[in-house]
């Protein structure tokens, strides 16, 4: 469990900062992170929800060779986004909607020609 003072949190959201200072306490490799959060909705209606993630974390050594600025950062964060699984191409998608589009209009004056 990490001390919350090591760690600023926006609420509504799953975005988690760590502080440099507890950054620098960890060593070099590899991490799990894990996050436990509950939520109970306000109102009438009793809505509970809880979940947790986990995600690891990278710590590399600092590239002492190239750091001319600041010297307090011992230590680097990687970060990489999450596979979500959503692998859609978008491009099907336009040309559907595109078809669909020209589908619509050529059906409207069609149907306008009939009328007159």
């Amino acid at each position: 469990m990490i001390n919350p003072t090591n760690y600023s949190v926006v609420e509504g959201s799953t975005v988690l900062t760590l502080n440099s200072n507890y950054l620098q306490t960890l060593s070099v490799g590899n991490h799990i992170v894990g996050f436990e959060y509950a939520y109970t909705a306000p109102g009438q209606v009793q809505y509970s929800y809880e979940d947790s993630i986990t995600t690891r974390l990278t710590i590399r050594a600092a590239d002492t060779a190239n750091n001319t600025s600041d010297s307090s950062s011992d230590a680097t964060v990687s970060t990489r986004n999450p596979n979500t699984g959503d692998t859609t191409n978008i491009l099907i998608w336009i040309i559907t909607l595109l078809g669909t589009l020209a589908a619509m209009i050529v059906l409207f004056v069609k149907r306008k020609h009939q009328f007159r």
